[in-house]
């Protein structure tokens, strides 16, 4: 809301492109949590290896909220750099709305490293990542706008760049969450598809075969993995 409202009141595209992201922080944080109480739900009927893989679908579900997100942004930044220029104020409560978000993303961070290593869960190290980006693109505004505010009354940089400047750091910032969500679908595909090491059965199968009395070429070997929690056949 502090983002949205000081957004508003000095134009910034940036700053309201953080405050998208902002808003799909809050989603995806009620989304991590939803499907963190699914994963921990015990073995059934239905489900034999358990609910784990619940997180990886979160996962997927942070990453095309942000992918959305990003594009809309790309579409502004477009409009504002070729079509319809416009330069930003800048204010204290610019810096200071953006500095609070840098120390609250830090504690966030921090917090869900640490419970991610401790509970061994996916969603919480993709909560993790998402919100150490977030640290990554409200550095990338603040510069941009410690440019125009330090640029533009020394008029060291040349006005058609200087009001274009807001629109490629909210682009930065657009860009960086597509990256990050390309990142998360990636490892959530590959988790929800099976994927394993590609000499890790071949691996036990030695070790199996090695043992005393197991009948040479006989053994056969299937691994996955739910969650952290790894299954061999």
């Amino acid at each position: 809301m502090l983002k949205l409202t000081v957004g508003f009141s000095t134009g910034s595209l940036a700053i309201l492109a953080e405050a998208a992201h902002s808003a799909l922080d809050l989603l995806a944080a009620g989304i991590t949590f939803l499907v963190v109480h699914i994963a921990d739900l015990p073995p059934d009927d239905n489900h034999p290896y358990g609910h784990a893989r619940a997180e990886h679908l979160g996962a997927l579900a942070e990453a095309v909220l942000l992918v959305v997100t990003a594009l809309l942004v790309l579409r502004e930044s477009f409009l504002r750099v070729f079509v319809h220029t416009e330069m930003p104020e800048t204010s204290v409560w610019a810096f200071a709305v953006m500095l609070i978000s840098l120390a609250v993303d830090w504690r966030r961070s921090r917090a869900l490293r640490q419970a991610a290593a401790e509970f061994k869960s996916q969603a919480l190290a993709a909560d993790a990542a998402h919100f150490t980006n977030d640290m990554v693109s409200t550095a990338v505004v603040l510069v941009g706008l410690t440019l125009i505010a330090v640029a533009q009354p020394l008029a060291l940089i040349p006005e058609w760049l200087l009001m274009r400047i807001d629109a490629v750091a909210a682009a930065i910032v657009a860009l960086i969450a597509l990256w990050v969500s390309w990142g998360m679908s990636v490892h959530a595909v590959r988790a929800l598809m099976d994927d394993v090491p590609a000499d890790l059965s071949r691996r036990l199968v030695r070790q199996v075969t090695a043992l005393p009395d197991v009948i040479p070429e006989s053994v056969r070997m299937r691994t996955r993995f739910v969650g952290h929690q790894p299954f061999v056949e």
